[in-house]
């Protein structure tokens, strides 16, 4: 049999991983082994905390939509990732996402259907604290600044890099969401086509 933890071990040159709809409570759950992950999913996947998240050295985007995670301080270390997707998370509080300043080429984020987006001015807040993001709930920051004509032209200027590939995965976990226990199969067939 296979653990999870041993997988990275037996595909070293593994980038890329999607298994939505798996159940791995921590990243701890995951172990050391997948270091050159750069694109990981987990949607779906009772997923409660991010300690362990630092052994994914080359995080560029982590698709983490409808879990549990409230904690985002374990992410400040990962200073390669580019897009973040915490959709229907239990991130409490606008201020929550400040950890994520140290992820400087952090462009995209998503936290709607979090606790946090509830709060008054939370767009307004979260942009201010994260002065790298291009988009945040599939958003652009142009639309924001709509007072000027520079940020207007910006507007209509290309998606910073990795922004459709975001969209596009949030899309997918989106669609996954909806399917259900459908979804959930075809997630675990990812996972299953590995082994």
């Amino acid at each position: 049999d296979i653990v999870l933890r041993d997988l990275g071990a037996r595909l070293p040159r593994l980038t890329e991983l999607k298994m939505n709809s798996s159940n791995v409570r921590s990243f701890r759950d995951l172990g050391t082994s997948f270091g050159n992950l750069t694109v990981l999913w987990l949607a779906r996947s009772n997923v409660l905390e991010l300690d362990g998240v630092g052994s994914l050295t080359h995080i560029k985007e982590l698709y983490l939509a409808f879990n549990e995670v409230a904690d985002l301080s374990p992410l400040a270390g990962c200073e390669e990732l580019e897009a973040l997707d915490l959709e229907g998370n239990q991130v409490a509080a606008p201020a929550d996402a400040h950890f994520l300043a140290a992820c400087a080429r952090l462009t995209a984020l998503t936290l709607d259907g979090n606790p946090a987006a509830k709060h008054p001015g939370y767009r307004r807040d979260v942009l201010a604290s994260l002065s790298q993001l291009a988009v945040l709930d599939d958003v652009e920051r142009a639309a924001d600044d709509g007072a000027s004509a520079d940020a207007r032209a910006d507007a209509t200027a290309p998606a910073p890099p990795g922004a459709a590939e975001h969209a596009a995965a949030r899309s997918d976990a989106a669609a996954e969401h909806a399917a259900g226990a459908a979804g959930a199969a075809g997630a675990a067939a990812d996972l299953d086509e590995l082994l």
